[in-house]
């Protein structure tokens, strides 16, 4: 019976298992704060990339404009629901000059090298977990990997 919770969580990370996949000496508090920041970022660019009129240019019609700020919107909403699933705050300014990369961003493209970043993640983690020897710690990793499960699945349907 002891050994049900190293059950549970190794039986979720082993689909993302990868034996190629190299692991550094990290903990939950790195993992985390570098989630928080990736996401803070995100939902900033989302944010700021709402607010700029006729983002994607001046030829752009009426339908492409409200569909880049509905997907704006969404993004900045799944970026926002992650941050705080993370333990983090929308409660700060950006650090970085946000303005430039809104501006520039066409959530088509970044989608597509978004999702490969996230499922990279995903593998680490569940790699990471997987070779934990604290059950607590596989814990862990089970509900990171859920997390960003959850992340690119929401972000899937946000830009539908």
């Amino acid at each position: 019976m002891d050994n049900e919770p190293y059950k549970a969580a190794t039986g979720y990370l082993s689909p993302y298992y990868d034996p190629g996949v190299a692991i550094r000496d990290e903990n939950p508090v790195e993992i985390e704060r570098a989630e928080r920041e990736r996401l803070f970022v995100l939902f900033s660019v989302a944010q700021a990339a709402s607010q700029i009129p006729r983002r994607i240019g001046g030829e752009a019609d009426y339908m492409e404009l409200r569909v880049d700020k509905r997907q704006c919107r969404r993004i900045a909403h799944v970026a926002q629901k992650c941050l705080i699933g993370w333990g983090g705050q929308i409660d700060k300014s950006p650090s970085r000059d946000i303005k430039k990369e809104a501006a520039q961003v066409i959530w088509d493209k970044w989608w597509e090298t978004h999702q490969i970043a996230l499922r990279n993640r995903i593998t680490y983690i569940a790699n990471w977990g997987l070779r934990q020897e604290d059950v607590e710690l596989q814990r862990w990793a089970k509900s990171a990997v859920m997390k960003l499960v959850n992340e690119l699945n929401w972000l899937d349907y946000a830009l539908r």
